[in-house]
């Protein structure tokens, strides 16, 4: 089946308290995707990091570097109009990997514009034993 409309993408394994809508009034019809300062290296390596400009422009994304040139990471929340469908098929018909997504959102932002909303927000990726650890602990401290 062929997609003709906008897309959402929030992955199964996160935890977030932003307001979808908001990020969707920031996407304002571009790509774009959330990101979130993890504030600690040895985690940023867990993630697709993120270097915005000024205007919260994609200007780097690496996916889980071994050394991580920021904390800013990829939430796996994303936004993609309508027109940027034909790329999804494009990335996968070079032959690029498609078992992260963040390969994608960097080979994306290399081509066209890609923005990221960067929130204070809690937001935790559940993926791992650890990170649910600290949603527990989260919880019990609010």
């Amino acid at each position: 089946h062929a997609i003709s409309d906008d897309i959402l993408i929030v992955a199964g394994d996160n935890l977030f308290d932003l307001s979808l809508r908001e990020f969707l009034a920031f996407a304002a019809g571009r790509p774009s995707i959330v990101s979130h300062d993890v504030k600690d290296r040895g985690l940023a390596k867990l993630y697709g990091i993120v270097s915005i400009n000024a205007a919260g422009r994609i200007t780097s994304f690496e996916e889980k570097p071994a050394e991580p040139a920021s904390t800013l990471a990829s939430t796996c929340i994303y936004f993609f109009p309508r027109k940027t469908i034909p790329a999804i098929s494009e990335y996968i018909a070079q032959g690029n990997p498609t078992d992260k997504s963040g390969h994608f959102i960097q080979w994306l932002s290399e081509k066209t514009a890609v923005y990221s909303m960067v929130t204070e927000k809690p937001w935790f990726d559940i993926g791992s034993k650890e990170q649910l650890e600290e949603v527990r602990r989260w919880k019990q401290s609010s």
